[in-house]
């Protein structure tokens, strides 16, 4: 025979075990960490802070009465380094000196003339006093300036009259073989524009190259006959001229205002030895007649 179950004790029998189930230790579920980040590592920023601007210290307040005093702008002039001619132009060409500066005097130049007549440079100075106006010398020689001389402005100027002639005359007894007692006769020509003109002779009468007169030659040397030359020249025609030409005789070649041996070196005072050599057709031979004598020469 079956027996059913008591249902009080089937619901004991659930109570017992749902006791023991609540008694037992629970075991947590395991659980997955999530892996670690990395955290980044700040950078220090840029500073943007600006440098402070240097500042510039206050200029002294004067004391109460005085007034600051003003700056000033620099004075361009030169000291005169030695004596110095005062001229009407820029050069020597301007020949008269019209007044004198001593030197160390100072002066306020208005003008600059960097290449004069004949050369040089020069610069333009104001009246003063009884001092007049004009033109010196502005090499560093003459001057010393605490400025540039070409930033002064140029002006313009009228050309430099000509040149006096220079003086000649004869200092020495003449030598060679037309005197004393020589067939033929020399005459020489001295004058300011054309130096020296040569007449050869013959019973009084003035011989040609229609006469048998080959060439007249002449040189020239400093000082002496045995100095260095300084010229020589050929004239085959009358009138036998040291710087050829005929009637009138070329005069000194003047160039740049100043005075040359014709094409050859520039003329300066002092000692010259002068020697014609007059060539004469014999008829079979060539005759040779001398003169020669010492000569001083003066610019003006």
């Amino acid at each position: 025979m079956n027996r059913k179950p008591n249902p009080i004790i089937l619901a004991g029998a659930a109570l017992l075990l749902a006791a023991l189930a609540c008694a037992l230790p629970s075991t947590p579920a395991p659980t997955t960490e999530p892996p670690p980040t990395e955290t980044p590592t700040p950078f220090p920023e840029a500073s943007l802070t600006p440098s402070p601007e240097p500042t510039s210290e206050p200029s002294p307040t004067p004391p109460p009465g005085e007034t600051p005093p003003t700056p000033t702008e620099q004075v361009n002039q030169c000291a005169i380094v030695q004596d110095l001619n005062i001229r009407t132009g820029p050069g020597l060409a301007y020949h008269t000196p019209i007044g004198v500066i001593q030197k160390d005097a100072v002066v306020q130049p208005t003008s600059y003339y960097p290449v004069g007549v004949p050369g040089g440079t020069w610069a333009l100075i104001e009246a003063e006093g009884s001092r007049p106006g004009g033109w010196i010398a502005a090499g560093s020689a003459y001057i010393s300036c605490n400025f540039d001389l070409n930033s002064l402005p140029k002006v313009q100027v009228e050309a430099p009259p000509p040149p006096r002639l220079p003086r000649s005359a004869q200092s020495s007894d003449p030598e060679g073989n037309c005197y004393p007692d020589s067939v033929y006769g020399c005459e020489v020509i001295v004058t300011e524009g054309s130096f020296i003109q040569f007449k050869l002779t013959l019973d009084g009468d003035e011989l040609t190259q229609n006469d048998n007169v080959l060439r007249v030659q002449f040189n020239v040397t400093r000082d002496n006959e045995n100095g260095p030359e300084v010229f020589a020249s050929i004239d085959n025609s009358s009138a036998y001229c040291i710087f050829g030409g005929n009637q009138p005789c070329n005069p000194w070649m003047l160039k740049n205002n100043v005075y040359y041996w014709a094409d050859g070196p520039m003329l300066e005072a002092g000692k010259y030895f002068v020697e014609i050599l007059a060539f004469v057709d014999e008829g079979g031979f060539t005759d040779t007649i001398r003169w020669a004598a010492q000569f001083t020469l003066e610019l003006p």
